[in-house]
């Protein structure tokens, strides 16, 4: 079920993306459940991702003002606020 329109921008997600009401128990503001909900944010986040690849191996980044995360496709999961340079350097140490 795709996200409801101005939850994600190019940055990452919106102040109103994930407020008091964007995620709730039971029935949500979406018409449906808070897991089904949750699903459909994480869905949009990971498509909103772009793909990258490196000598760390290859993955999808994204990328606010605030943070950067990098999702391996081996599974790991690196993020900070920092550079996404600092999260691949970060990611080629194993």
């Amino acid at each position: 079920m795709p996200l409801p329109e101005g939850a994600l921008t190019e940055g990452g997600l919106t102040e109103g993306g994930l407020t008091e009401g964007g995620l709730t128990g039971g029935e949500g503001e979406w018409g449906m459940g808070a897991g089904a909900q949750m699903s459909a944010v994480v869905d949009g986040v990971f498509k909103a991702a772009t793909p990258v690849s490196g000598t760390w191996g290859s993955g999808r980044l994204i990328k606010t003002k605030l943070v950067s995360v990098l999702l391996t496709d081996d599974g790991r999961v690196v993020a900070g606020a920092v550079t996404p340079e600092v999260l691949y350097e970060a990611a080629g140490r194993k």
